[in-house]
């Protein structure tokens, strides 16, 4: 299994862990656990039928869309008994889901401050798209506790300041 195999299994399994224990602490309410769609702002993410990235569309949500997630998690896809489509439920991509609502930043410019480079990946749990250097500017849509949508891909928000970083 290569690294990035390892990575996305991780980051996944931290995932499918936090929707349980949300569940079984009772965050979740009768009706379930609450979690929003995080993506590009000209992207959206589809609701398959089945929990597989091949499996046929039901419908499709935009970044900031809230979602009721019913505790139900296989293969990496959250499942929704309750989707506002035609079909009524469907899985979506756990990679798309965060816990803590994304606040839009309407593309407000920020610097990427570390010691090294950062990934930009193109979701939560997803590919790298490209490595970003200290310093690089760029515009954020989306932000929540851990995660940030900009113009290269997500990042993740501690690497990010709305100043250029400072030497210490």
């Amino acid at each position: 299994m290569d690294k990035r195999t390892k990575a996305m299994i991780i980051v996944v399994g931290a995932f499918l862990i936090a929707l349980i224990l949300l569940i079984a602490w009772g965050f979740a309410d009768e009706h379930g656990v609450d979690a929003w769609i995080i993506c590009h702002p000209t992207s959206y993410v589809n609701a398959r039928m089945k929990p597989s990235g091949k499996s046929e569309s039901v419908g499709y949500f935009s970044a900031g869309d809230r979602v009721v997630l019913d505790g139900t998690v296989k293969n990496g896809f959250a499942h929704s008994d309750s989707l506002p489509v035609e079909y009524g439920e469907g899985w979506i991509a756990a990679g798309y889901l965060v816990f803590d609502e994304p606040q839009w930043k309407n593309g407000a410019w920020y610097y990427v401050c570390s010691n090294g480079r950062v990934a930009a990946r193109k979701c939560i749990d997803g590919e790298r798209l490209c490595w970003l250097k200290p310093m690089t500017e760029l515009q954020v849509f989306w932000w929540t506790k851990e995660w940030c949508v900009t113009t290269r891909g997500m990042i993740r928000t501690e690497f990010l300041e709305e100043d250029p970083c400072h030497e210490s």
